[in-house]
C-alpha cells in the first residue's frame, strides 16, 4: 500500500490544479488495492492498479511537459504497485512460501522494476532527444524493447525454474 500512497502523492503533486481528481484516482485505488488485500482477492487487483495510474495520467493531461522526465519512474513505480498488490491479495501465497521462496521472489520483483525503469527511461530519452529522430532515436527505442523483453523473458525463465 505505501507504493500505491507513494505512486497518489507524485500524481497528485503533479496535476497542477487537477490535483483533487488525481488524488481521488490514486486514493480510490489504493483503498480498493487495501479492499483486496484484506479480501485476499487478487482476481480484482487490475482497477485498482488502473485507478493509481489514472492519478498519473490526470498529471499528464493537466500539461505537466511535453516529454514527462519522470515517466521512467512513475512507470516503475505503477509496476511495483501492481506486483505488491497482488502480492499482498494472495499471489504468490506468503503464509505458505518459505523463507528461500519470498526472498527470490522479492529479488525478481526487484529486478522486473528496475529492469521496467532502465526500459522506460531508455524510451524517455528517445521521445525527449528532439530533431527528426532518425537513427539514434530508433535505436533508442529498440534497445528499450529488447530491454523489455528481456526483463520478460528472465522472469519468465525465473518462474517457470522456481515450478519445478
Amino acid at each position: 500500500m505505501a507504493a500505491a500512497v507513494v505512486a497518489t502523492v507524485l500524481g497528485a503533486a503533479r496535476a497542477g490544479a487537477w490535483w483533487p481528481a488525481s488524488a481521488a484516482a490514486g486514493a480510490a485505488g489504493t483503498a480498493w488495492i487495501a479492499r483486496c488485500g484484506v479480501r485476499r482477492d487478487a482476481t480484482t487487483v487490475w482497477p485498482a492498479v488502473a485507478a493509481v495510474g489514472a492519478a498519473y495520467v490526470v498529471a499528464l493531461l493537466a500539461g505537466v511537459d511535453a516529454v514527462d522526465t519522470w515517466a521512467a519512474g512513475y512507470a516503475a513505480l505503477l509496476l511495483l504497485v501492481a506486483e505488491l498488490a497482488h502480492a499482498a491479495a494472495g499471489v504468490p501465497e506468503p503464509g505458505i512460501a518459505d523463507a528461500a521462496s519470498r526472498v527470490r521472489y522479492s529479488r525478481v520483483a526487484v529486478a522486473a522494476t528496475l529492469g521496467g525503469f532502465g526500459a522506460a527511461e531508455l524510451l524517455v530519452a528517445a521521445s525527449s532527444s528532439g530533431g527528426s529522430g532518425g537513427a539514434q532515436v530508433t535505436a533508442l527505442g529498440v534497445a528499450a524493447a529488447a530491454g523489455a523483453l528481456g526483463v520478460l523473458a528472465a522472469a519468465a525463465r525465473r518462474a517457470s525454474s522456481d515450478r519445478t
